[in-house]
């Protein structure tokens, strides 16, 4: 079988050049499944992009692995992997509990088979996540029925394992988006999957409800620039460093969450200040504390307008201690 090979420019590129992600990036240029976008950011590595949303795939010869799978479309999904693996699909990790990153698990799920082994009794792949991932999809109305739960949880910090000589990590942030998230480093790859921790195309959802948090996601990124992102060295942005893979929007790097961090740092600390002066959720919205960052990441349509995005911030901090409100 053919190698894969990946076709790189000439010369390096600063952030932002370019409307493509193989504009700034490592990456083949994108192509089209059914209603999938299927773009390889390295070899055997694939960012599949079904209605907005993105998903992840890691093909060799023993398996594949796919990292959420989208919410529609489901048959498409399934037909898109085809067209890119080496391997049936074994393994599904979904990194957090919304529609967007379980929707077709089901599908994918019934459309792989386990690794042969003769005390393994289940058919299908094998769907992993936190407990807390499964624990919010039993909860929660409204999720696509072919929406299938994770069957091998975790609850430690970090789950790790391997694939086609790839080792594979699955990381805990807890209390980002919901108390359920997770984020997924490649690690010979050096490709970070993140589920909605870290979304291009907008404000983070902060999920209330189900224990997400403002600084819970302020620290998730924090640990994703810390531990896990490596950028370009020299600071010259060029083909190199851990590539991500957000939940929304084109291929990015380390200096996306940097800026990222920074604008949520920014509008929280706004937020603070106002609540400490015992201002209403009401005035809080009038103060407009996303100002400067509403026309790139705001929104005044559902499903996540700036104003729920305030809203949320504000409930975060008024149910933290003063303390914790300060904290970095």
């Amino acid at each position: 079988m053919a190698q894969s090979v990946l076709t790189y420019s000439g010369n390096a590129a600063l952030p932002y050049m370019g409307d493509k992600a193989s504009d700034v990036l490592p990456a083949n240029v994108e192509r089209v499944v059914g209603s999938v976008g299927i773009l390889e950011v390295r070899p055997d590595v694939y960012m599949l992009t079904v209605d907005g949303n993105n998903l992840a795939v890691f093909t060799g010869v023993q398996s594949t692995l796919v990292i959420d799978s989208g919410a529609s479309h489901c048959d498409d999904v399934v037909k898109a992997i085809n067209s890119i693996a080496k391997a049936p699909v074994r393994y599904i990790v979904l990194t957090g509990p919304s529609a967007d990153r379980v929707g077709c698990s089901g599908p994918l799920r019934d459309a792989g088979e386990r690794m042969p082994a003769a005390y393994i009794q289940q058919t299908g792949a094998e769907i992993i996540g936190h407990e807390n991932t499964a624990s919010r999809m039993a909860e929660q109305t409204g999720l696509p029925s072919t929406a299938g739960a994770p069957e091998d949880m975790y609850t430690r910090s970090t789950l790790g394992f391997a694939v086609n000589d790839q080792s594979i990590q699955v990381i805990s942030m807890p209390a980002a988006h919901t108390d359920g998230d997770s984020v997924v480093l490649l690690r010979r790859a050096d490709v970070v999957v993140t589920g909605d921790v870290f979304d291009v195309t907008r404000f983070p959802v902060i999920d209330i409800e189900h224990g997400g948090s403002i600084q819970g996601e302020i620290d998730a990124l924090n640990r994703l620039l810390t531990d896990l992102v490596v950028p370009s060295t020299p600071k010259w942005e060029g083909r190199y460093g851990t590539l991500v893979i957000p939940a929304r929007g084109r291929l990015s790097n380390q200096t996306d969450i940097v800026l990222y961090r920074d604008m949520i740092t920014v509008i929280r600390d706004r937020i603070s200040a106002l609540i400490a002066e015992g201002k209403s959720l009401a005035e809080v919205q009038a103060a407009d504390p996303t100002r400067g960052y509403a026309p790139r990441f705001g929104s005044q349509t559902e499903p996540w307008t700036t104003s729920e995005f305030v809203a949320a911030v504000y409930a975060s901090l008024t149910a933290d201690s003063p303390a914790k409100r300060k904290g970095g």
